[in-house]
């Protein structure tokens, strides 16, 4: 014999409050004459004759908070709710007015969050997770930076830097500009692309514009929710990324740690900005050694985007394989991508421990301990 103790119903419902109508996915559970709703995953709503208690167990999205704070604020508004399942009149004290005027308080936050992820380029419906120890001074610190515009209490450094915040479970990748009263920017903005920055040394005179975004690194990009491969790409197309020496090594090692943040991540847009970058060079020869190093890195993209090389690439590594038979280097990362294993950890032996240091650290190394 079975006692049924309990039900739940799971389901999208409509629920009236005075003339307003929500649809709303909620579970209804009924048990011992209580009558428990959770609605959206998020709200937890228990019904007692006329009274009622409700929690929001986490953040989840800011699309769903924009969804059941107003669904809130009316109930204590007309002290009623109707669906298929059930009625309920909620006793009107002082009480129910006072938790109408916190909600009403949370969901001006909420829009002022909503600009917020507009400007940031971050989708409503991106999960912000559980409600941290941090999560409500994360909360006002973004109001205050990108709503208010209120810095006098936020401790930044004086250089132009990007640099990570937090809300919630998302990391938002930010632009730190020293030289603007806003000092706070998205990274991603078309505001940040727009800038530059000059690659020379200390005995060139000559200064060469290049994207800020070769000041980004692999451990900064791989996890933003922000980050905006259309915004980076086009950062690139007004300046010459490989113009000289100086200028094709800053872009190089971008485009490095492009390849780096998708070995981390596994997101494929950043592999999308490496090949696009790479795209810019004008390939001389086989014989030039700047040629070389932009066709092997095109050949790591290829084989993560592919799993292997073309016939053409093949062909290609082959003929640099023999044409520099000395740089332990280029037989390396040749001899990696051509699958030689014994003659990869071969030439990875030959080299001064200070190269090896090097190439240990470069994505070519990840292709090659797999």
């Amino acid at each position: 014999m079975i006692t049924l103790k309990g039900v739940t119903v799971a389901k999208e419902r409509n629920f009236k409050i005075g003339k307003k109508n929500y649809n709303l996915f909620s579970e209804f559970h009924y048990e011992d004459s209580q009558q428990n709703l959770i609605v959206e995953q998020v709200l937890e709503m228990k019904f007692s004759q006329n009274r009622l208690t409700y929690e929001i167990k986490k953040f989840g999205t800011l699309e769903t908070q924009l969804k059941i704070i107003p669904f809130l604020i009316d109930i204590f508004e007309c002290t009623e709710l109707e669906c298929e399942e059930f009625k309920f009149k909620l006793t009107n004290n002082s009480k129910v007015s006072r938790a109408k005027e916190v909600l009403e308080e949370t969901y001006s936050k909420l829009n002022k969050l909503q600009h917020i992820f507009k400007y940031l380029n971050i989708p409503i419906n991106a999960n912000v997770g559980e409600f941290g120890k941090n999560f409500n001074n994360q909360l006002i610190f973004l109001i205050k930076i990108f709503y208010d515009r209120d810095l006098e209490h936020i401790e930044v450094p004086d250089a132009v830097t990007f640099m990570d915040m937090y809300f919630g479970d998302l990391r938002i990748a930010v632009l730190n500009d020293s030289g603007k009263e806003i000092k706070i920017k998205n990274a991603f903005s078309k505001e940040v692309a727009e800038m530059r920055v000059v690659a020379c040394t200390e005995n060139i005179e000559v200064h060469t514009p290049v994207s800020i975004y070769i000041l980004m690194s692999s451990k900064l990009m791989h996890n933003v929710i922000n980050f905006n491969e259309v915004i980076v790409k086009q950062s690139f197309d007004k300046v010459a990324p490989f113009k000289d020496n100086m200028v094709f090594g800053k872009t190089n090692e971008f485009c490095l740690e492009c390849i780096k943040a998708f070995d981390i991540s596994g997101r494929i847009e950043f592999l999308s900005v490496a090949e696009y970058v790479y795209q810019k060079y004008d390939y001389i020869s086989d014989e030039d050694y700047n040629s070389i190093v932009i066709f092997i890195n095109k050949c790591q993209i290829e084989y993560r985007i592919n799993g292997k090389l073309s016939e053409e690439s093949i062909e290609r590594l082959m003929n640099i394989k023999c044409i520099h038979n000395n740089i332990y280097g280029v037989l390396f990362s040749v001899n990696t991508l051509l699958g030689s294993k014994v003659e990869a950890r071969y030439m990875l032996n030959k080299m001064p421990q200070e190269e090896r240091n090097y190439f240990i650290t470069l994505p070519i190394y990840e292709i090659y301990k797999k």
